[in-house]
């Protein structure tokens, strides 16, 4: 902030209707913001603390892989449990919080509950609701669970509304599932389609009949049995051939019409780097030959190009995120995808966006999941350094539906917030637009345990509808009324606070900190907000701003007016 400003923004007249002193946002709002608007990507103070929360289940440690949103506002993540000394070892964990990021009392219990599979190696990598004939959903979790000869299994469970195990699905609740042989099965994913059978994504190595590690799909009924006609008895074994990196190393997503899409990285032999691979199957497991070649599209951006998630647009085009960690520059990747597997070339440059992380600093990617909004925004979490690496910012990417940065989302399209040493895992859209990552970590100046972590940020800022001034034109040295109304937030319970008046002093047509803050409006109780201000020593014609702050802080884009002066 310069000099200037701030005894600008102090020394200005302030209106006696006023809430709220200057010298108080100046001390906790860092008034920068407010020449900075918003269109979401703040944390959200009704969640948590400040916007995030730490759990910790255990005496060691608890992850979320796994986040889904309930139409009720209620939060569901789904991972890992491993307390120190365990009889069972590492299980199943799921646990279910109220909107304001507090643990649901009345799920599991105290908000939790743990499920065994038998082995010391369970652990969830997938979270999805299944919505039932009543209205209700039930909880569905998959990952894996070591059998007694040490190969890795599907393991499938379903939950009740109250964190049960649903006892009409497979054995009491749970389902296990081997590929045969000596094939170990890495659960990354899940999805369900619009008939309620279940989709569970992966990979398998070891198998005889495949060479390296080759993504897999399994379909089961609403119930929990193997879907026989999909593949060779409900399970498909893909010609996708990956290279693993995490957790997450192969997406899945549905297309409206059923079709079923698999992403992840394979290695371009020509190059000697990764590159992206996305293939698409019919609804029965047969290789889609209308798309790509064979089935399949490999794209190749970057030095050495790592996943980092997969969706559908309504209109079926295929969003592709991930990042470069193969040298600098470093920047997170979208690519889009016709219906026929070619680039969409009204998507960025040729189907390709490559966003840096604030400073340029490497970005890692750890999701399975890129979340398209209702607008048709497109936001993809990512991971990245400080300058002096000391701890992990995490947040979320968000560009338009034609590939362009949404600038106003965030700090120039990134929300983020800095963590002492975490994963983020997950993401997911709350039905309200707001943002939830979540993850494994501890905070800042904390070693241990590794706990869950969940965090929240606002999907949309106060915006003004209208924006007039009467008199306009104004007499020379005359006085004129600016009257914001029509304002409107998608920000969940948040009310308009203010409006400030801002003239163009530098005449550059946009909102800065070469402006000069007229005031700030007082509203009639109407929804509207005015402010009297004498336009003496104005020029000819000139360009006034209203912009509006809501009760999260969140400042909206400053409306443009122009005023003229006879």
């Amino acid at each position: 902030m310069t000099i200037v400003r701030l005894l600008r923004s102090v020394l200005a007249p302030r209106p006696a209707s006023r809430t709220r002193p200057r010298a108080i946002r100046l001390a906790v709002e860092q008034l920068e913001d407010r020449l900075t608007p918003s269109t979401g990507g703040v944390l959200d103070p009704t969640f948590g603390s400040g916007g995030q929360l730490f759990s910790s289940f255990s005496n060691n440690w608890d992850g979320a892989n796994a986040v889904v949103a309930q139409p009720d506002g209620k939060i569901v993540i789904a991972g890992g449990f491993n307390p120190l000394n365990s009889k069972t070892g590492s299980d199943f964990l799921l646990a279910r919080y109220n909107a304001d990021g507090t643990l649901d009392t009345s799920f599991g219990s105290g908000g939790h509950t743990v499920t065994d599979f038998g082995s010391s190696g369970d652990n969830a990598n997938a979270v999805a609701l299944q919505p039932q004939a009543d209205g209700t959903s039930k909880i569905l979790v998959a990952g894996m669970t070591a059998s007694k000869k040490g190969i890795g299994e599907v393991a499938l469970a379903r939950y009740n509304a109250n964190g049960t195990l649903d006892t009409t699905f497979g054995t009491n609740g749970k389902v296990i599932t081997s590929l045969g042989g000596s094939a170990t099965e890495w659960v990354t994913a899940m999805a369900v389609d619009s008939s309620g059978r279940i989709l569970v994504a992966g990979y398998t190595n070891g198998n005889p009949n495949v060479s390296g590690d080759a993504a897999t799909v399994l379909r089961y009924t609403a119930n929990g049995a193997l879907d026989t006609s999909f593949g060779s008895g409900g399970k498909l074994i893909t010609n996708v051939r990956i290279l693993v990196h995490a957790d997450h190393s192969v997406g899945i997503a549905l297309q409206p019409d059923g079709k079923i899409v698999l992403a992840s990285q394979t290695l371009d032999s020509a190059a000697s780097a990764w590159e992206f691979i996305t293939a698409r199957f019919n609804t029965n497991g047969t290789t889609d030959s209308t798309f790509g070649s064979g089935g399949v599209v490999t794209t190749h951006v970057g030095n050495s190009d790592e996943f980092g998630g997969v969706a559908v647009q309504g209109d079926g085009k295929i969003v592709v995120g991930g990042s470069e960690m193969g040298g600098s520059p470093f920047a997170y990747y979208l690519l889009r995808y016709n219906a026929d597997g070619s680039l969409d070339a009204n998507f960025g440059t040729g189907g390709t966006v490559a966003v840096q992380a604030p400073g340029g600093f490497p970005i890692d990617v750890r999701s399975s999941e890129v979340v398209i909004q209702a607008d048709g925004k497109i936001l993809a979490e990512g991971e990245f350094g400080d300058a002096a690496r000391q701890y992990n910012h995490l947040g979320a990417v968000r560009v338009n539906p034609d590939g362009s940065v949404d600038t106003g989302y965030g700090n120039g399209g990134w929300a983020s917030a800095p963590f002492g040493n975490a994963d983020v895992q997950a993401i997911a859209l709350e039905p309200d637009g707001r943002l939830l990552l979540a993850g494994i970590g501890y905070p800042i100046g904390i070693s241990r345990p590794k706990d869950v972590f969940l965090v929240r940020f606002l999907g949309s800022a106060p915006q003004v509808g209208s924006f007039t001034a009467s008199p306009n034109p104004v007499p020379s040295g005359g006085s004129t009324t600016l009257t914001a109304s029509n304002i409107t937030d998608g920000n969940p319970g948040a009310t308009v606070t203010q409006v400030a008046f801002y003239l163009d002093s530098n005449g550059d047509g946009v909102l800065d900190a070469g402006d000069t803050l007229l005031g700030d409006g007082s509203a009639d109780g109407l929804g509207n907000w005015l402010l009297n201000v004498s336009t003496a020593g104005w020029s000819a014609t000139d360009l006034v701003f209203a912009q509006a702050e809501d009760s999260d802080g969140v400042f909206g884009d400053p409306d443009p007016l122009t005023l003229t002066v006879q």
